[in-house]
């Protein structure tokens, strides 16, 4: 059986004594900094209570080419592809808040690339002429039942193409 040393001892004690000190010293780092560095991390996106009983998201709907009504693109992952409902909010309430005015490129892009998807047969959909932003809020329910029932919905952007664009492009 190995001897133990009082060196070897010694030599393990200042070790794990160090690994506690940068530990410890990058947690107060961050805290005094205020920022986020993993794993020194608050987790603020869990460290705060939500009270408010409603959420507000924004939602993208088509404009149907030949009838001019309005579906939420948001209920078909392939309408929206290659966004998901998450980053599509994120990044057009990001963009609203840094350049309005890029709103209407962004559904113009939205809307090629539903077309595009579209003539090439991976989704469904009808053909648009249009897209709408809506800021749109719901009461929170414990089963969600009320998705389709939201307590408001405000336009926030519209973008519509020429019709005889989008019949050309039509199969």
């Amino acid at each position: 059986m190995a001897k133990v040393t009082t060196e070897m001892l010694s030599w393990r004690v200042v070790l794990v004594q160090l690994g506690v000190f940068i530990l410890v010293m990058g947690h107060v780092v961050s805290f005094v900094r205020q920022r986020d560095h993993w794993p020194f991390s608050s987790y603020p996106m869990y460290s705060q209570v939500e009270l408010d009983t409603n959420i507000t998201r924004y939602r993208v709907y088509g404009v149907q080419a030949s009838t001019g009504t309005e579906f939420d693109l948001m209920t078909e992952p392939a309408y929206i592809t290659p966004f998901d409902m998450t980053r599509l909010n994120s990044g057009l309430r990001y963009m609203e808040s840094r350049d309005p005015d890029k709103l209407g490129d962004a559904l113009d892009s939205l809307l090629s690339i539903y077309e595009r998807r579209r003539l090439d047969g991976e989704h469904s959909g009808p053909p648009l002429n249009g897209m709408r932003i809506y800021s749109v809020e719901w009461e929170v329910q414990p089963t969600a039942g009320n998705t389709n029932q939201p307590i408001r919905q405000e336009l926030v952007h519209e973008f519509t193409r020429d019709i005889s664009t989008v019949e050309r492009n039509s199969p």
